[in-house]
């Protein structure tokens, strides 16, 4: 089902449904080994879920403020945030580089109904699908 971006913006964008449920378990079931968020310095406890504003963190090249040992991964994030960054900057919006992420959708966005959930987060799993929250999830 098809849908325009602008008539889902407010469930969308302006709330983060795709970040921290949904996107989070559909990117454990690609890569389990890299489902847990690393502990952040700001907290005195590991984040549950997504640390919002880690791009901005990357592109600025502030990692080793906020992580206590940024790994090879963390440094080749931030090289790839700048290097889009720039790329967009100079082409006048036109073009974000050679990148593997994919671009944003102009005009739609296919959201699918039949998500499955697994045993991960239960409690969560169980508000995201009664509240019907899940079909406006997609991993980007």
């Amino acid at each position: 089902m098809f849908f325009r971006i602008s008539e889902l913006k407010s469930a969308t964008l302006e709330t983060s449904t795709r970040i921290l449920y949904p996107s989070a378990y559909k990117k454990s079931r690609q890569n389990p080994e890299k489902s847990r968020p690393k502990k952040v310095r700001l907290f005195n406890y590991s984040a549950k879920y997504s640390f919002h504003m880690w791009d901005l963190i990357a592109f600025f090249g502030n990692m080793d403020k906020f992580l206590l040992n940024p790994d090879q991964e963390d440094e080749a994030f931030a090289e790839v945030v700048q290097n889009m960054v720039s790329n967009f900057v100079k082409s006048g919006g036109d073009s974000i580089g050679d990148s593997d992420w994919l671009r944003f959708p102009k005009k739609i966005a296919n959201l699918a109904r039949n998500i499955t959930f697994g045993s991960i987060n239960k409690t969560e799993c169980k508000f995201w699908s009664e509240s019907k929250l899940d079909v406006y999830a997609w991993v980007s």
